[in-house]
């Protein structure tokens, strides 16, 4: 499980973890020279990144969407902060928790739901009787049972994460 996230780093801080790859290329300085630019990310948020050297043979394995184990220091560029990567891998599957990349709320699921069931069995549309009741259209939604959590993410499957699409459930 991720211990450091993106919200939790500060400037002048060494740092060993492993982030999402939200953008990657590599472009080049006023001088000529390349380098690896990065967008890395978890669900706290996102942070620009940066690889001067020695980046040639890891950047050719990674690509947007994957997840990379990094190994650097946060600095401040025009009053941002952004990550100066001194070494950078594909991180192996066993080593990520999906639930620390994918967004998810802090707040109670349980008393959101039965919230929610309160709110639609008010409802009072003649057009959409028994909302909120037992066989109404929100407790059949498929994904309903056993699909709430506060790390639901967990329960997605590796391949869903690498998609630029909704994640689907393991089977």
């Amino acid at each position: 499980m991720k211990t450091l996230f993106v919200s939790d780093l500060t400037t002048e801080q060494s740092i060993t973890t492993f982030f999402l790859v939200h953008a990657k290329e590599i472009r080049n300085t006023k001088e000529g020279k390349p380098y690896l630019r990065m967008e890395l990310g978890d669900r706290s948020g996102t942070l620009e990144a940066r690889m001067w050297t020695k980046f040639e043979l890891p950047a050719q394995d990674i690509s947007r969407d994957d997840f990379v184990k990094v190994e650097g220091r946060i600095e401040l560029y025009r009053d941002k902060p952004q990550l100066a990567i001194l070494q950078l891998r594909k991180a192996k599957p066993e080593e990520i928790e999906l639930g620390d990349y994918l967004p998810h709320t802090k707040e109670d699921v349980e008393k959101m739901y039965a919230d929610l069931i309160d709110y639609a069995g008010s409802i009072k549309n003649p057009w959409l009787p028994g909302a909120g009741n037992s066989d109404g259209p929100i407790n059949r939604h498929p994904l309903q049972e056993g699909s709430r959590g506060k790390n639901n993410a967990s329960r997605l499957s590796w391949r869903a994460a690498g998609t630029r699409g909704w994640p689907v459930r393991s089977f």
